[in-house]
């Protein structure tokens, strides 16, 4: 038999989810329903310590209502998987949020990976689309004769042998 893996859960506090949209307490429910590990932090419990990622992490024993354990200060790396479930706005709480996750060990699965969650959030990508003035211009590098008469704009592209 398989020993029961570990999941950690990273959310926001229980007393500001929107508990009927909130699919990640269904999500713990269906895993303690299988005999999995579930454990929950709130991102202003989480440390970093001598380059480890540490938190105060309670064990989640039932969803409805919500059943947690006392807390206990955890080195995130003895997780099995780490599933970042915080809502936005994605600012320097956020930030660093990612910045000490990305001292988990790199055979901890991640859901939402704090790399793609800092470098591309939802925050960013819609304002792009809503904000056109920070958005480069795309230009197309074919043909060939295209691409080299807008070689003295500042949006050019040239390929890395040229």
């Amino acid at each position: 038999m398989t020993a029961p893996a570990n999941f950690l859960f990273i959310m926001d506090p229980y007393e500001t989810l929107n508990l009927e949209t909130e699919t990640s307490l269904l999500l713990m429910q269906e895993l303690i329903e299988r005999d999995q590990g579930v454990y929950w932090l709130q991102p202003e419990d989480l440390a970093l310590e001598h380059n480890q990622p540490m938190g105060r992490v309670f064990q989640v024993t039932g969803t409805d209502p919500l059943r947690r354990a006392e807390p206990a200060c955890t080195n995130l790396n003895r997780f099995d998987a780490v599933l970042v479930r915080k809502d936005p706005p994605f600012d320097t709480g956020y930030l660093q949020l990612t910045l000490i996750l990305d001292h988990l060990d790199p055979d901890i699965a991640q859901f939402n990976d704090v790399k793609a969650l800092r470098d591309f959030n939802e925050g960013s990508a819609l304002n792009g689309l809503r904000n056109q003035s920070i958005l480069v211009s795309t230009i197309p590098v074919s043909p060939i004769s295209q691409a080299c008469s807008r070689a003295s704009s500042p949006f050019s592209i040239s390929p890395h042998w040229a």
